[in-house]
């Protein structure tokens, strides 16, 4: 059963909206100033799923390598930013 609410009930009551569409008690349409806007409706298992390793997709397609010295770059000049050296480099 398709149930209408407006924003104002959706937005009060979104937790038992969504548990009442997770558990099959009906799909609800969301309504602005009596027009219809949004349904909600369960989703079916399988769906959705988990976002485990994306950022290994992207960088695979990058042309990126990583310096051999990377823990070590730079480290004078951080020690001396921490000590308060004056560390300005000429433009």
């Amino acid at each position: 059963m398709t149930k209408a609410v407006n924003i104002y009930e959706a937005k009060k009551s979104l937790s038992r909206i969504v548990d009442d569409v997770a558990t099959g008690k009906g799909d609800y349409i969301i309504c602005k100033y009596g027009n219809p806007r949004a349904r909600i409706v369960p989703i079916e298992s399988g769906q959705l799923r988990p976002r485990v390793g994306f950022a290994k997709e992207y960088f695979d397609r990058m042309d990126f390598t990583l310096p051999d010295d990377f823990d070590t770059m730079m480290q004078d000049e951080i020690i001396a930013m921490f000590e308060g050296e004056d560390t300005q480099r000429p433009l």
